[in-house]
């Protein structure tokens, strides 16, 4: 429907699509049955939105919410600001932290003190109430790390590999984690793009990190200031040196740098 409409679907990622409208992009992004439209003049998204209504508001109705600021996966999303737009999961962090057991109350400064990627095979095992509260609070973590806290992504990339069988060593490495959450759950992710045909990539590798020595890859996009895309998790490969590490860390991640330069040249 949309491309009758005029709009162009962006052959990188077929849930986006661009159209020409008095000279400035109207661009609809989508997830599942979620729509987010934007255009520089807000009667161009009208026009949009009566469009997309008399198409489909006999199959169900429309619900639309107007304005600079939207709530959406637990995620507000503020686009007050002309020049840049912040992310804050403050409300879906204060239902993570509610009931949770009293060991892991207090804050911290930190989400992972230096040994968050040693292991002991002599820790006695969580209990199963106790595993499956871990699973469950670490998959919350991984939820808030991929959409505006990417600071918790090195511990949370540690944790995920540890739900399996989950021991007391990491009972208290996510119990760190939490402590940092609860000091730290107004902070927003704010984005700023200087230039959208400029973004950079900052990719560093540390050498042999992990028990079994494989080492660890950080990366992250922006395109000016505020991370956009970026990993941090364990490389698949054993590496014989620091500079064998660094080479692998970026060809890990040049799909993604290349992917993010075709989408912007069709976008």
């Amino acid at each position: 429907y949309l491309k009758e409409q005029g709009f162009t679907v962006n052959p990188y990622d077929w849930c986006v699509a661009n159209k020409i409208v008095n000279g400035k992009t109207c661009t609809i992004v989508w997830h599942v049955d979620d729509l987010k439209i934007s255009h520089a003049d807000s009667s161009v998204v009208d026009d949009v939105i009566e469009s997309l209504r008399s198409e489909f508001g006999k199959v169900g109705e429309l619900t639309v919410n107007r304005g600079k600021v939207h709530e959406y996966l637990g995620m507000e999303l503020d686009f007050s600001d002309e020049n840049s737009f912040t992310v804050s999961m403050e409300k879906y962090f204060d239902e993570v932290l509610k009931d949770l057991p009293e060991d892991m109350d207090g804050t911290a400064v930190s989400p992972a003190a230096e040994h968050l990627f040693k292991t002991r095979d002599d820790v006695a095992k969580l209990d199963e109430e106790r595993a499956a509260l871990f699973h469950r609070v670490t998959a919350q973590l991984l939820f808030a790390s991929q959409r505006a806290r990417p600071d918790l992504r090195t511990a949370v990339s540690f944790l995920t590999k540890r739900v399996q069988s989950p021991d007391e060593d990491d009972y208290k490495k996510l119990a760190r984690a939490i402590k940092y959450v609860r000091r730290t759950k107004f902070l927003k992710l704010k984005v700023e793009a200087h230039r959208l045909d400029k973004n950079h990539w900052f990719i560093d590798g540390a050498f042999a990190v992990h028990p079994d020595m494989k080492s660890h890859t950080g990366a992250y996009m922006t395109f000016g200031k505020g991370m956009v895309n970026g990993t941090s998790n364990a490389q698949k490969i054993n590496t014989t040196s620091s500079t064998e590490a660094e080479v692998v860390a970026v060809h890990d991640n040049m799909p993604a740098i290349l992917w993010t330069r075709y989408f912007m040249e069709a976008q």
